[in-house]
């Protein structure tokens, strides 16, 4: 069975591409490490909307506590952290 989903939101100016990146590489690092201590959690995607200086990132995870602890971890804790429901693809039948 798949993992949920939770979306992390931040309200901060845009990083820039680069800083985005290294952001990204953390937050897996971090979520390894967790994984590592007995809780799944994995990086799906991050993305920034720049006019709107919001940064956003979808997890999967066995729970919103283990997400938490990632971002914790990687030195950005979550602004909001909801869970994500309805996710699927344009290829999902």
């Amino acid at each position: 069975m798949a993992h949920p989903c939770f979306l992390v939101e931040w309200y901060r100016p845009e990083p820039g591409q680069e800083a985005l990146a290294e952001t990204a590489a953390k937050l897996n690092e971090c979520a390894a490490a967790v994984s590592a201590e007995g809780a799944p959690v994995r990086l799906v995607t991050m993305f920034s909307v720049p006019p709107d200086e919001m940064s956003f990132a979808l997890f999967t995870a066995d729970s919103v506590d283990a997400v938490a602890q990632a971002c914790g971890q990687a030195g950005i804790p979550p602004d909001r952290l909801t869970f994500a429901a309805g996710l699927g693809s344009p290829d999902d039948d």
